[in-house]
């Protein structure tokens, strides 16, 4: 989405159970510090600018 000015960044430990969300303001970037080395995560990111949010696409997994 050009010109977004915020992200909803989704992540869990299952493809369908997503149930954690950050949103970053402003930046591009965000270091998540509180996962476990040992766990699979997955995620997902929608992006937010003046017309709304954007679609969903599909999960980023990272082990």
């Amino acid at each position: 989405m050009n010109n977004a000015y915020a992200y909803n960044i989704y992540y869990g430990t299952a493809p369908d159970k997503l149930y954690n969300c950050i949103v970053v303001h402003n930046a591009n970037e965000y270091w998540l510090k509180a996962m476990d080395s040992k766990e699979t995560y997955y995620f997902n990111i929608e992006a937010i600018n003046e017309n709304g949010v954007s679609n969903k696409e599909q999960n980023i997994k990272s082990e």
